[in-house]
């Protein structure tokens, strides 16, 4: 018999038949054989090295994700959506994840970070049990120094997005039941998926998906949220109320970024209008998105 010893029981595996330990040496991510003369009712058993770990994404080292073993750690991020502070970074100066991360529940997989989420400690627990709240799998780090030198920046984004928030009309989350059932949304060829830790939709083999928005009387925007990695055949092109205003090829020259692209609506198109339909038609044979949020805003 070939047992595997997974990748990330790192000090190997222990292998017990019928409760007696085989004392046989195993390697992480390799295979290790276990030869005997077998009978009925013969118990294998194998115990793992489990501890805490992070993973870097493979196209963007300064972000990773936490597992505990092979499980997913998730941080919760509460019920409503996440305010103009965004999601937490952490600073954890390379420490290792056990210096940084401790249990909080002994009888099950809880944990929480200690002096090192921004703008507040956030508390973990496996991925699959998350079923009634926001969270997030795919964390920003970074050292001191790092930090340091983006906190400017950080902070000028918080501003960037407070603004853009007063400034919303509606906002529509694709993926999202609700709100896409709150936006009548229609569409042929189209489907939903997870990229990080957001949903997103998007409409291939020339597909398309429309919704309806709120608008008003005024000089206003439609934003788009992409993701910035996203290239290849993804082009389409973008309709408010069957006039065209804008058409993407999307060339995934931002990978490991969320990317927002303004575009704008003509007056003409919401005067004395309360809403409208914004439709997204994929190209022939190409890809119409992924689309993770469309927000209407006023212009400053």
């Amino acid at each position: 018999m070939q047992l595997r010893c997974p990748s990330w029981s790192t000090k190997g595996m222990q292998v017990l038949v019928n409760g007696v330990d085989q004392k046989l040496v195993t390697k992480a991510g390799s295979y290790t054989s276990l030869s005997r003369k077998w009978k009925n009712g013969d118990q294998i058993e194998l115990r793992f090295d489990m501890h805490l770990r992070t993973e870097s994404m493979p196209d963007d080292p300064s972000k990773v994700a936490v597992f505990y073993g092979p499980v997913l750690m998730a941080g919760l991020l509460g019920t409503e959506k996440p305010g103009v502070q965004g999601v937490p970074v952490l600073v954890t100066n390379n420490q290792p994840v056990n210096k940084w991360l401790k249990r909080t529940d002994a009888s099950n997989l809880s944990f929480k970070t200690i002096g090192v989420a921004m703008p507040n400690e956030v508390s973990l627990k496996p991925f699959y049990a998350v079923n009634d709240q926001r969270y997030i799998v795919y964390w920003d780090e970074f050292t001191k120094q790092q930090w340091n030198d983006r906190k400017a920046a950080y902070e000028a984004e918080i501003q960037r997005l407070a603004g853009q928030e007063k400034r919303t009309v509606d906002l529509v989350r694709f993926g999202e039941q609700q709100s896409e059932k709150d936006h009548d949304l229609l569409g042929e060829n189209t489907g939903v998926g997870t990229h990080m830790d957001r949903k997103f939709r998007d409409a291939p083999n020339g597909g398309w998906f429309s919704f309806k928005v709120k608008v008003m009387d005024a000089d206003l925007q439609l934003v788009n949220t992409y993701n910035g990695g996203d290239g290849g055949n993804r082009a389409f092109e973008i309709f408010a109320d069957g006039v065209k205003i804008g058409e993407e090829d999307l060339k995934g020259d931002q990978p490991g970024k969320y990317i927002e692209i303004i575009y704008e609506i003509p007056k003409a198109i919401v005067k004395n209008k309360q809403t409208i339909t914004i439709k997204f038609q994929g190209l022939p044979h190409k890809i119409a998105g992924a689309f993770f949020e469309s927000r209407i805003i006023t212009k400053k």
